[in-house]
């Protein structure tokens, strides 16, 4: 899929200097020195990829959407019978909307669009299961939003900007999770506020391996 284009100025605002600084120290050093615009953007589009995996990607998310839409629509349909009925008897609505600048139509006209608007949109005749898994195959997405940030997003971003394979270690002492790549993507969630242990980190991990080959 192509990704769109993020200004400048809002990637530092939604991933400021500081909390780059802190996602690239937890690395280490590297031969590769990250290009760090780049890699705030690539980090951003991860995250806009998550964001779309577990929302539109999931088939509660999309039919809940429906539902609403579907109650907005039905609600605004009354009030264009109730306004035709006013306007027709007194027109006390019409009266008391002056156009303006800051009102430059009418409330029946606004109603109608927004009719209109809910009427032209093709997936509210779809089943959710199927917009979800559309979404998904668009998207390039297996498994959970998580489970695809983790294992594939995450490792390919990290793999591409400090020219390292992402992997893990664990420690025999006290059976701890650690390496570059598990600190890299435990401080990119914490920075993204996504709650994720180590653990699932390390089998999102494996099964993008398993997925590559």
């Amino acid at each position: 899929m192509t990704d769109p284009p993020i200004d400048a100025d809002a990637a530092k605002f939604w991933l400021d200097d500081p909390a780059l600084d802190r996602i690239i120290a937890e690395v280490g050093e590297t031969i590769t020195k990250p290009d760090r615009d780049v890699l705030r953007h690539d980090l951003l589009i991860c995250y806009a990829r998550y964001s779309i995996a577990s929302g539109p990607g999931r088939s509660g998310f999309v039919k809940r959407q429906i539902e609403r839409l579907n109650s907005i629509r039905k609600h605004a349909k009354k009030l264009v019978k109730l306004l035709k009925d006013d306007e027709a008897d007194v027109g006390i609505i019409s009266a008391l909307w002056p156009i303006s600048p800051e009102r430059p139509a009418h409330l029946f006209t606004q109603m109608v669009f927004l009719v209109e608007i809910i009427d032209g949109m093709p997936g509210l005749q779809g089943r959710p299961g199927d917009i979800a898994k559309r979404t998904s195959a668009h998207l390039g997405a297996s498994g959970s939003a998580l489970q695809w940030l983790t294992g594939t997003l995450l490792p390919a971003a990290y793999s591409r900007h400090f020219d390292r394979k992402a992997g893990r270690s664990r420690n025999p002492a006290d059976d701890v999770l650690g390496g570059p790549y598990m600190r890299f993507a435990r401080r990119v969630l914490a920075e993204m506020k996504i709650e994720c242990s180590d653990e699932t980190i390390a089998k999102a991990l494996q099964i993008g391996k398993l997925l590559k080959k």
